[in-house]
């Protein structure tokens, strides 16, 4: 297993907390990390392999994203 940092990042994109978290590959540690970043506030997240950054993903904002409610 290998350590993965995620760092949570609020709606300027900084760091608003780091987690740590142990998986096999960056496949688990990228589903990991979107898992955890829903239990937050974030506005996105970094996910860091040592100095590599696996993955850098932004959220979509509830006040931006589309309305898919069925309008009667």
């Amino acid at each position: 297993m290998s350590l993965y940092r995620c760092r949570f990042l609020d709606s300027t994109f900084n760091v608003f907390e780091i987690q740590g978290v142990a998986c096999e590959n960056d496949a688990e540690a990228i589903m990991m990390a979107r898992r955890m970043s829903e239990s937050t506030r974030a506005h996105g997240f970094e996910l860091w392999h040592f100095e590599r950054c696996v993955l850098s993903e932004t959220m979509p904002s509830l006040e931006t994203a589309p309305d898919h409610r069925s309008k009667v």
